[in-house]
């Protein structure tokens, strides 16, 4: 399906990034196509202050793979992420919480029909 008004396509982490850097307090939904494997590049994604977003895949789903030289996400400062049939796989980080996935600072955080794999801190 394509993607209009709100909702915006990723398939690779640049569009991806792109997307979550310029994110406001609107709600906003990512959809990543299914099967797509992006790959981060060792750079987490970062949501801070009043953003709202989803992001989602149908089917078997889609992954974010931080390639174990970052973790995949930080989410801080009150920003709210879903992520919906969405996989996280190969977070990492050194003498820090999180290795998938790091929420703090009235952060929060809903997955559904998701996986965390090989995600380490």
């Amino acid at each position: 399906a394509g993607c209009s008004g709100l909702e915006h396509c990723a398939d690779s982490a640049e569009s991806l990034r792109s997307l979550v850097h310029n994110a406001s307090g609107d709600a906003m939904l990512i959809r990543l196509p299914e099967g797509a494997n992006i790959d981060l590049g060792g750079y987490a994604l970062e949501l801070r202050g009043s953003v709202t977003l989803r992001i989602e895949s149908s089917g078997f789903g889609a992954w974010l793979d931080a390639g174990q030289r970052s973790r995949v996400a930080s989410v801080r400062d009150g920003a709210s992420l879903s992520i919906v049939n969405v996989h996280l796989a190969h977070g990492l980080v050194e003498d820090e919480s999180g290795g998938c996935i790091l929420v703090e600072d009235g952060g929060t955080l809903r997955m559904e029909k998701s996986v965390l794999l090989g995600c380490e801190a």
